[in-house]
């Protein structure tokens, strides 16, 4: 009998977010393009002067697109996006 080793290649962005300049009312839309197997999305946000990252509750928060309506409060903000494979990678 054999054993064979399998490797199975982690989620990769390919394509990363670019940053988005708009006036209130207009949508914004964040991208990301990845390769793997089986990849899930969670987009994330850091507040104006804070360090820590939140999930987004937009409801295209966990696709590769975030796409939302531009406010002023929303200024500055930044965004970026987890992509993990089918094992958590």
């Amino acid at each position: 009998n054999v054993g064979t080793i399998i490797v199975k290649t982690g989620a990769k962005i390919t394509t990363q977010p670019k940053d988005y300049t708009g006036t209130p009312g207009n949508s914004a839309v964040f991208s990301v393009t990845a390769t793997g197997e089986g990849l899930s999305y969670q987009w994330q946000y850091c507040p104006v002067g804070k360090t820590e990252w939140l999930n987004s509750g937009y409801t295209s928060a966990k696709t590769s697109r975030l796409s939302m309506e531009i406010a002023e409060f929303l200024n500055g903000r930044q965004f970026r996006c987890v992509v993990k494979d089918q094992y958590g990678n």
